[in-house]
């Protein structure tokens, strides 16, 4: 007798998760998938995505779930690729904020780790709030090393990595990678191992 269950090549359609509906009850929106509309009267799924203060709504031409989320993860990649190709960013502000909307357009990531990383943003803002209105181009590595010596005095080892990650991922975003990351110098704080129970 064959122990493995034969494959019959039909895949299960994955339901919808519970939707929101808005207040004069034509859209309904998705916590879990916060891009993804529904315009009730059709069924028809639109993808929605913010980018420099502009709104961008288009429809995704489906009614089926599953196609409209892989159609919508297409559609925000264009709209913030565009962005970034248009736009150049010339001061860390301008880096933080393409950062914060690819952040928040990936679903790939939960929102326990986005709320993390909002975290990080706010313990990067405190610790050197002058960054925000710096030219990328000005910041330098005694600059890095300066603010990476204060903030290991006030945070936790682990803390101080991601936050130290997300400033890189900021720099990347803003064109700075490889030899131009004025942070690459700076080291990660090493993590002590749990002691385990004897």
């Amino acid at each position: 007798m064959n122990r493995f269950p034969r494959q019959t090549g039909i895949q299960k359609r994955q339901n919808p998760p519970r939707p929101t509906p808005s207040k004069d009850g034509k859209w309904r929106s998705f916590a879990k998938v916060p891009n993804l509309l529904q315009y009730v009267s059709t069924g028809t799924y639109f993808a929605r995505v913010k980018v420099n203060g502009k709104i961008f709504r288009e429809s995704l031409e489906t009614t089926v779930f599953t196609t409209a989320k892989l159609k919508m993860g297409d559609f925000v990649k264009e709209k913030t690729t565009r962005k970034h190709v248009d736009g150049t960013p010339v001061i860390f502000e301008d880096a933080r904020k393409l950062y914060e909307q690819d952040l928040e357009a990936d679903d790939s990531i939960s929102d326990i780790a986005k709320r993390y990383r909002r975290y990080c943003l706010k313990a990067l803002a405190t610790s050197w709030p002058e960054l925000d209105q710096t030219k990328l181009a000005k910041i330098s590595e005694t600059a890095c090393r300066e603010w990476a010596a204060r903030l290991a005095k006030a945070i936790d080892d682990q803390y101080f990595n991601n936050v130290l990650g997300t400033v890189r991922a900021i720099f990347k975003r803003g064109g700075l990678s490889g030899d131009n990351d004025p942070s690459r110098k700076v080291t990660r704080l090493g993590i002590k191992p749990k002691k385990q129970r004897s």
